[in-house]
């Protein structure tokens, strides 16, 4: 029960973070989604001539007559920011694997996203039953989406219980600071100790549990 509060308090507090860098950066954020769907649009024929951002929109303009769309993206932060806030908020993880699964999991709500404004614009109809039924599918995927990411890419037990699969260590990589180390254990035992309390790391018990017989022995133990 401590973990899970604990990691619901990371949680909250990385959420509340992100959500300020998003009022400074959400617009250049979103500006550059709109950029890199204008790539599609241009290879399905939809000739843009360009685009504008607002608040909660992007709007893409067309050569071709009665083609200009105005697309909502109010899903767009929402994605991104309870991304990140799992993403950092999950512990124990090295800090190259954590960098490599973000940007990862940046990389593919990026695609969600760039297809959804596609097929919002490319698949336009003027019924409004139509344009229900296509944000009723999208809506739903955009708020799973994130978590899903989390889980498949962040395998390490969800809220941090069970056990840290083997697959996720280095033998040569510290797992609590990514520091490459001929002797990990030694410096797990050294850097990231906490004396009669022991190793407060999940990942650097797992890590012993592993590979602790290769520790040395310390003199005058037999």
């Amino acid at each position: 029960m401590k973990r899970l509060f604990l990691f619901l308090l990371k949680l909250l507090a990385f959420s509340f973070g992100f959500f300020l860098v998003w009022l400074l950066v959400g617009e250049y954020t979103l500006w550059a989604l709109g950029k890199v769907t204008l790539i599609p649009l241009k290879v399905f024929g939809y000739q843009p001539t360009g685009m504008e951002v607002d608040a909660k929109a992007i709007h893409f303009f067309s050569a071709l007559p009665g083609r200009s769309r105005v697309c909502d993206v109010e899903l767009t932060p929402v994605g991104v920011i309870v991304f990140l806030s799992l993403a950092f908020a999950t512990a124990p993880v090295p800090v190259w694997r954590r960098l490599k699964a973000t940007l990862l999991g940046l990389a593919l709500l990026l695609c969600f996203h760039v297809a959804y404004l596609s097929v919002r614009v490319l698949l336009f109809s003027p019924s409004a039953t139509s344009q229900m039924l296509l944000v009723r599918f999208f809506a739903p995927a955009g708020i799973l989406l994130p978590v899903v990411l989390w889980i498949l890419l962040f395998p390490t037990g969800l809220f941090g219980f069970g056990k840290i699969p083997a697959t996720q260590f280095r033998r040569n990589v510290c797992p609590v600071c990514g520091t490459r180390k001929d002797d990990v254990v030694t410096h797990i035992i050294q850097a990231h100790g906490r004396g009669k309390k022991g190793l407060k790391s999940r990942a650097a018990r797992r890590y012993l549990e592993l590979y602790g017989d290769a520790a040395p022995k310390r003199p005058g133990k037999g």
